[in-house]
């Protein structure tokens, strides 16, 4: 309801600069189409056209169709760099396109739905160094800016990381294109974020939740019902269903059964591990980061 509200205002607001200001919804509220989870990507988009729209029209169905279509798209090109067979592509996609955690959000935080964003960010540090990297990663980054801060935060991430394995551990890029590229971003990300909203923000803007919502340490395998076969307790205290993140039984025996054949080998863990410490060390650390930072200083165990 939230979204639909803030776009239908959004929609019979002139246009102005900043751009995403909504100052039409509410007197506490009137900030910015970014504070309504409304999507500001489609909601400029539709917003053009909203004299040809009928009156009471939304996006979200044609939102989630794109996510998930894009999510598809993007987990083949992540899994191509792994194989090129294409029953092995697409059965991986089907893995990542029935994810738990995605199908979660929808009707509930549409625009987290947008995990294909994450995805194509993984697939620009595992593919090989191009041309276009700065400008594909720029493209990436102002999308996630225009859909949620979340998504934003972890893009960016991985873009550093990205930066970083290839210019310092890879040396694949030289010092000063890495420089250069990222002072081009430094720079671009912050004016895009005022032209969308994003420093229109109310009196009445909450701070402090910090360690209320959280990753639970066995979320990866607590399907809090979103299983048949792996019973246990459904959790109702929305703070830790935030941090929901049941794999699946399929990413549970697949990534089991990986872990058996790695250990199969001993010379193939040693040849591995070395190969991704020497490359991509500053990815390895953001994981690493990011999950500490999602456990937050209050730290749940099952229940």
């Amino acid at each position: 309801m939230q979204q639909f509200l803030g776009w239908q205002f959004f929609r019979n607001t002139p246009w102005s600069v900043p751009l995403g200001i909504n100052p039409n919804f509410g007197l506490d509220f009137s900030n910015s189409i970014v504070y309504t989870d409304s999507i500001p990507l489609l909601a400029f988009i539709f917003k053009i056209f909203s004299p040809l729209l009928p009156e009471t029209f939304q996006y979200l169905g044609i939102w989630y169709l794109l996510s998930l279509m894009l999510q598809a798209y993007f987990a083949i090109k992540l899994i191509s760099l792994i194989s090129k067979e294409t029953s092995i592509q697409i059965l991986g996609a089907i893995l990542f396109v029935f994810s738990p955690p995605l199908l979660f959000r929808i009707n509930l935080q549409s625009a987290l739905t947008g995990h294909f964003l994450i995805l194509a960010g993984l697939y620009l540090n595992w593919s090989a160094q191009n041309n276009k990297r700065a400008f594909q990663w720029g493209a990436l980054i102002l999308t996630a800016e225009m859909v949620n801060i979340y998504l934003l935060i972890m893009v960016i991430g991985l873009w550093l990381a990205d930066l970083l394995d290839k210019s310092i551990l890879q040396k694949s890029i030289y010092l000063r294109s890495a420089l250069l590229e990222f002072w081009a971003i430094f720079i671009l990300v912050p004016f895009c974020a005022w032209l969308i909203g994003y420093f229109e923000v109310a009196n009445t803007a909450i701070q402090g939740e910090y360690g209320q919502y959280g990753m639970n340490l066995l979320s990866f395998l607590t399907p809090n019902g979103w299983s048949y076969l792996l019973p246990g307790p459904q959790e109702n205290n929305f703070a830790l269903l935030g941090g929901f993140n049941y794999m699946g039984l399929g990413l549970i025996g697949g990534g089991l059964i990986a872990f058996l054949l790695l250990f199969s080998n001993k010379i193939r863990i040693k040849i591995l591990l070395s190969f991704t410490f020497r490359n991509y060390l500053f990815l390895i650390f953001l994981f690493i980061l990011f999950s500490v930072f999602a456990i937050s200083q209050n730290i749940h165990i099952g229940t």
